[in-house]
């Protein structure tokens, strides 16, 4: 095989993922995709890893459909040659189930994820990272399809195990205690949400620094408390606040950075200023279009 023609798609296919930049990471991967099948057959290990990372690159774009067409194709040959309990076999299954879940099909992804539950904890044990990652991702499937009693449950479950073995500043901690959070939050129990994402956030700001993106996402969510309580200044004012940094260190035209302003338009609407919030819709919708295309 022409080892510099694939050493130059894998690094197109790194920094098109790096700068999110899906369509080059996307195209790379198919063209590394078309050769490992033509060279080393459609079976093969490193071959199926390719289609895996291409399924996921179709996922990037947005494309669900076909993502979930080339993971079942991923799942499908792994389990036929390595087994229904390998641990990449599984990994598959678990892709598969999130895939099902971004279509919006969340009885398949909750009943495929219970399948992975079951299986990491026989394999890997009850308090293995990848089991408690499990249960997270089941839990928040469960709570897709409106169990939000059984969704706090085991976000709960995962919060106590990942204290436990991390201890309570572990990055893995604070993200099931943010889910957990996000658990009283569908509940109706805005208040005791934003008392645990006041706590992820001074703890990650103490930690990361304020202007992490980890640490910004928790004041995100902290903002939607205030939001969700009635408070539509503070909400805004904590908005506008992680828009300014976003936009310095990430750039205008970051998804992430486009996700902040697009939750602006919402308070400046609660707010009575529709002018306002229709001026940075449509900045926000011209802005997504340039980079990711009308559809």
């Amino acid at each position: 095989m022409n080892e510099v023609l694939i050493d130059m798609l894998i690094k197109q296919a790194d920094e098109g993922d790096k700068t999110e930049n899906y369509r080059k990471e996307n195209n790379a991967y198919k063209k590394l995709y078309n050769l490992y099948k033509r060279e080393l057959g459609r079976k093969n290990k490193y071959t199926i890893d390719i289609l895996e990372n291409l399924a996921i690159s179709y996922d990037n774009l947005g494309v669900y459909n076909k993502s979930l067409e080339l993971l079942k194709e991923v799942y499908v040959i792994r389990k036929e040659i390595l087994g229904e309990n390998h641990l990449d076999t599984i990994s598959a299954l678990d892709n598969l189930a999130f895939s099902y879940n971004n279509i919006g099909d969340y009885n398949n992804a909750s009943k495929i994820e219970n399948t992975v539950y079951k299986l990491r904890k026989e394999n890997l044990g009850e308090e293995h990272s990848d089991t408690l990652f499990t249960l997270g991702n089941l839990a928040s499937y469960c709570s897709n399809l409106g169990d939000y009693k059984k969704a706090l449950k085991l976000h709960e479950k995962v919060y106590v195990s990942r204290k436990e073995i991390l201890g309570e500043s572990h990055p893995d901690t604070l993200s099931a205690l943010n889910n957990l959070a996000n658990s009283y939050s569908d509940l109706g129990d805005y208040n005791k949400a934003g008392k645990l994402q006041n706590i992820v956030f001074n703890t990650r700001k103490e930690i990361l620094g304020k202007n992490h993106p980890d640490t910004l996402r928790s004041l995100a969510n902290l903002a939607n408390s205030y939001y969700c309580l009635g408070d539509y200044k503070k909400a805004l004012k904590i908005d506008n606040a992680i828009y300014n940094t976003q936009k310095e260190i990430l750039g205008e035209s970051h998804p992430d950075t486009l996700s902040t302003l697009n939750n602006l338009t919402v308070y400046y609407s609660y707010l009575g200023d529709y002018k306002k919030s229709l001026e940075i819709e449509n900045e926000v919708y011209n802005t997504r279009k340039e980079i990711f295309g009308e559809n």
